[in-house]
């Protein structure tokens, strides 16, 4: 595929390849990554554009504009074909996938970033799973990737974590499937380093930046790569770049990027020009034919969806009931529709509920214990009302009794732990559990975690009693298993909190984490806050990602409260373990 001049040529294979194209505006980067896609269609290699920009409908004409482009479908925006919805990223992965379908996702025309990345997520993690099924090679191009694979994700992005996760999962995966990426964007600073140290092939084209030119030095990473490169980003041509593939290639050279033979809808308009218009002539696309492929699509989504097909085996268990049961003989089907990540979680759940239950059995049995006690004295006390002498002692002389001093009746109205006077008095315990529930507000704590920080087994006699001063002080409330201090508790509640490191140790230790879950606490501690994916979390731990072990440890994690997930496979530790954050 010859996209430069002087025969630079890049091989029908980079199709597969990770590449990306960095710049900064109105310097190629746009020319070059269309000069690939024509190369790449003439090839015969399948490829799809995401454009949040809304210009790359450009290739459906001509250079000038005057005639015919490459009859590429465009599915959204102000020049699509048919429109885009931000719930449809999956049905357009399995229109792609199951039709083979080179195409032009335009999501300029979204109404918000959060409906970007929604659309972006459900796109890549259908099309990394189809092609787990079925591989298959296929390239994307991702348009100003560093909107949707930031190095920073903020707090009010919730949705975005998912989308950087799927993407990442393609960069760094997808090759073994087929799937190859192109990422291009202007802020080289702000793509997220997971995405850009996983590159195979570097393209920079102009870069006057320091912090742009610190991210491509920190990929170029030899020195005399840096020497040669870095202090000519600043001025080189337009169109002129850098093509950087050590591995892949085999060649680092300095180019000059031929210009894309389709219409340059993306050109910034020339002083006085009021309208940019749209290319007169467009390469015919059957766009009723695209409707019946997408129909088909749907129906055949519709088809799988464990949804529809729980619905539809209700149906048909109504209807059969309805129905004479002598006059067919119905054998049933069982048809699976829960996947094998969701069973592995389910398990989880059943294993936690297992450790709940032993520390319940284990409280019963403190019960059980304190119910034998009180029969013995129940039964010693009903010896002394028959004799007046309790079992196994004498009777004391009547004179030595008669001569006792006569101890002052206790106060009427006296809780333990809370004097006559209503001051409240605490053992050492016992402030030990307000300590920690202190630091944790407003988080509840459950009885085993606060046990456990607390240093006191929360099924044994003494943690219940303590739990019972502070509840009789008004300090703690106990609603479903979990304990939360009163405004009241929170005001006798030591004020200093411990740092942040003091915090996670405590957490971390009190729950005596076998040695593999350990790794992947501290992984997820030196990520924070940005979230880590499972395939990241299980290298860096140096567990097999695929394994049981791995599953089990991050179980554990789960059911300590420890972590949060996200549905697109991404794992951070909790924010309440950084308290230097709130």
């Amino acid at each position: 595929m010859t996209a430069a001049r002087g025969g630079f040529v890049l091989p029908v294979e980079t199709a597969t390849e990770t590449l990306a194209i960095l710049a900064k505006k109105r310097t190629g980067k746009s020319n070059t990554a269309v000069v690939m896609a024509e190369e790449m269609f003439t090839a015969g290699v399948q490829w799809v554009a995401v454009d949040p920009k809304g210009d790359w409908y450009g290739m459906r004409a001509n250079f000038d504009g005057t005639g015919p482009g490459l009859p590429i479908p465009v599915f959204g925006g102000l020049h699509g074909d048919v429109d885009l919805v931000e719930t449809s990223g999956a049905l357009m992965a399995d229109l792609v996938v199951d039709r083979g379908l080179t195409c032009i996702l335009d999501v300029s025309r979204f109404e918000s970033k959060a409906a970007q990345a929604r659309f972006l997520r459900d796109f890549a993690h259908q099309l990394y799973r189809r092609h787990q099924e079925h591989p298959s090679a296929i390239h994307l191009f991702l348009d100003e990737a560093d909107e949707f694979l930031p190095q920073v994700i903020a707090k009010d992005q919730s949705g975005m974590a998912a989308c950087v996760g799927a993407w990442i999962k393609l960069v760094k995966l997808g090759g073994a499937f087929g799937i190859g990426v192109t990422l291009i964007t202007q802020r080289a600073a702000t793509l997220n380093k997971s995405a850009l140290t996983q590159i195979e092939t570097l393209i920079v084209h102009r870069t006057p930046a320091k912090l742009d030119k610190d991210a491509i030095a920190g990929w170029l990473g030899e020195k005399d790569a840096q020497a040669d490169i870095l202090p000519t980003l600043s001025t080189l041509e337009q169109g002129e770049a850098w093509v950087v593939s050590p591995h892949f290639l085999g060649a680092t050279r300095r180019v000059q990027m031929r210009r894309r033979s389709t219409f340059d809808s993306g050109a910034t308009p020339k002083v006085g020009e009021r309208v940019r218009r749209a290319p007169a002539t467009l390469a015919d696309i059957d766009v009723a034919e695209l409707e019946e492929l997408l129909a088909a699509t749907v129906e055949t989504a519709r088809a799988n969806d464990p949804k529809a097909l729980r619905a539809r085996i209700r149906e048909l268990e109504t209807e059969l009931a309805a129905a004479d049961s002598t006059a067919v003989t119905v054998e049933r089907v069982e048809v699976p529709v829960v996947d094998e990540q969701l069973v592995q979680r389910l398990e989880d759940r059943v294993a936690g509920f297992v450790e709940d239950l032993s520390e319940v059995t284990k409280t019963l049995t403190g019960v059980e214990d304190g119910v034998g006690e009180l029969t013995r004295q129940v039964g010693a006390l009903a010896e002394v009302a028959a004799t007046g002498t309790p079992a196994g002692r004498q009777r004391p002389d009547p004179e030595l009794v008669r001569r006792a001093p006569v101890p002052a009746p206790s106060p009427r109205g006296t809780r333990s732990g809370v004097t006559a006077d209503g001051a409240v008095k605490l053992k050492a315990g016992a402030r030990r559990m307000l300590g920690v529930l202190g630091w944790a507000h407003p988080r509840p704590l459950t009885h085993r975690e606060l046990g456990l920080l607390a240093d006191i087994a929360s099924s044994g006699g003494t943690y219940t009693t303590y739990l019972g001063h502070l509840t009789a002080a008004g300090y703690v409330t106990t609603h479903g298993g979990t304990v939360a201090l009163t405004d009241t508790g929170y005001a006798a509640a030591p004020v200093t909190v411990p740092d942040g490191p003091t915090v996670r140790a405590t957490w971390r230790n009190a729950h005596k984490l076998k040695d593999g879950a350990r790794r992947m606490f501290d992984a997820l501690e030196a990520a924070y806050p940005n979230p880590l994916t499972r395939d990241e979390l299980a290298t860096q731990a140096n567990i097999t990602g695929t394994g049981g072990t791995f599953t089990t440890y991050l179980g554990h994690l789960r059911r300590m409260r420890l972590i949060d997930e996200d549905p697109g496979e991404l794992v951070t530790l909790t924010s309440y373990l950084f308290p230097e954050d709130r």
